[in-house]
């Protein structure tokens, strides 16, 4: 398996060894090696380089740094305590003004049993509103448009580049603890490849962040038949790269995997990379989420993905953003409604009439907290798609 960090001999060996016998469900990865998570010594043999991975994550969220890590003289000056400062200043607003209110509305409002396969389409690196949403979800496939990178290493770096670059990811996350979404002209300067501020490296703040303890980082792809492999074909290439997270949340908990996949989805892209539309519509019977999207499903260039949403979809949420509702069948989905359908005056030729009258007459209420383009809650909304004629999840039990 080809690692971002790198892996010792032992390991290398495993993994060429499991990969004689992946089996493809879906879209998920299952190895001849994968441990359970009640197997802990499994998973402490299978993850080695695991302990390095969080001490990267802890040093560049500004969490504290243990003596044992690589890390700790760097973060005995000044200008680490400044940022460590700011980002427990910034991480304790976004946490109380955003994650405490979207747990309880989520409680109420989305449904805790429906795929465990979440779809994230024009995502970034923004796996946190993926989990506040679906926290049960365990296998997490994104889409942008951002270089993925790699994972950061102070270690041979001089103190005023680590300064520079912690300066960089605090400007980069800005927009999101403030507004709860990523603006792309934004991100285009901000997420760098090279930098903290890739999306690997925001991904494992974020995580580090909400006490997720991190397993692995390494890149998978997606084949030209595809399906989804933890090594580059030979020859003439086409593979589809990404950068795959594992985590979980402590001993015994849950392993996830979090992709981010760096690609065009707009028609005329996919034309060309017709084996990643394989790979999404395998993911048939997934929860998808949109949000902050850009409207890209309301034009005539986004065929193709809008088809690939509302094919493979069994539960969407999403703000306006994402799938008009003229697209949804009443035959085959339920809505509900929820929120205030505000839009800036940038987007006032992306309004939807039907949406308008159905927020009026159907909401919920206000949102608790800010979704979308909105900003605020006051000016935020949210739309749940659920697939009348769903396939049963489990078998009955007799």
């Amino acid at each position: 398996m080809k690692t971002i960090f790198g892996r010792n001999g032992v390991r290398a060996m495993l993994s060429i060894a499991c990969a004689l016998c992946i089996v493809i469900s879906g879209a998920l990865l299952v190895s001849c090696g994968e441990s359970g998570p009640g197997d802990e010594k499994g998973i402490q043999e299978k993850y080695r380089n695991a302990a390095y991975f969080n001490q990267v994550a802890a040093f560049i969220s500004g969490l504290p740094v243990t003596p044992d890590s690589p890390f700790y003289t760097q973060t005995q000056n000044k200008q680490y305590a400044a940022y460590r400062e700011q980002m427990d200043k910034a991480w304790k607003q976004y946490d109380l003004v955003k994650y405490r209110k979207i747990v309880p509305w989520r409680e109420k409002h989305i449904r805790d049993d429906v795929s465990y396969r979440v779809f994230y389409p024009f995502s970034g690196p923004d796996i946190l509103n993926a989990l506040f949403f679906f926290p049960e979800g365990e296998d997490f496939t994104m889409i942008g448009l951002e270089s993925f990178g790699e994972v950061p290493d102070p270690r041979a770096m001089s103190q005023e580049k680590i300064t520079a670059n912690l300066n960089g990811l605090a400007n980069a996350l800005r927009t999101l603890l403030d507004l709860n979404f990523f603006r792309t002209s934004e991100m285009q300067g901000d997420v760098k490849a090279e930098a903290f501020s890739s999306i690997t490296g925001i991904m494992m703040v974020f995580l580090a962040r909400y006490q997720y303890e991190l397993l692995d980082v390494h890149r998978v792809y997606v084949n030209r038949e595809g399906n989804l492999v933890d090594t580059e074909s030979k020859g003439a290439g086409g593979d589809i790269a990404g950068v795959e997270i594992i985590f979980r949340k402590g001993k015994g908990a849950a392993i996830k995997r979090a992709r981010f996949f760096k690609i065009d989805v707009s028609d005329n892209a996919l034309k060309k990379t017709p084996h990643f539309v394989v790979y999404l519509k395998k993911q048939s019977g997934v929860t998808t989420f949109m949000k902050s999207a850009s409207y890209l499903l309301s034009w005539d260039n986004f065929t193709t993905m809008r088809g690939i949403v509302l094919g493979a979809s069994d539960y969407i949420v999403q703000d306006d953003s994402g799938c008009p509702i003229k697209h949804f069948s009443d035959k085959e989905w339920k809505l509900s409604f929820h929120g205030t359908y505000t839009l800036l005056q940038m987007f006032a030729n992306q309004l939807q009439p039907d949406l308008q009258k159905a927020m009026k007459e159907k909401s919920t209420g206000p949102l608790p907290f800010a979704f979308g383009y909105g900003f605020n809650p006051e000016r935020s909304s949210i739309i749940v798609a659920e697939r009348i004629a769903r396939e049963p999840r489990k078998p009955a039990k007799k």
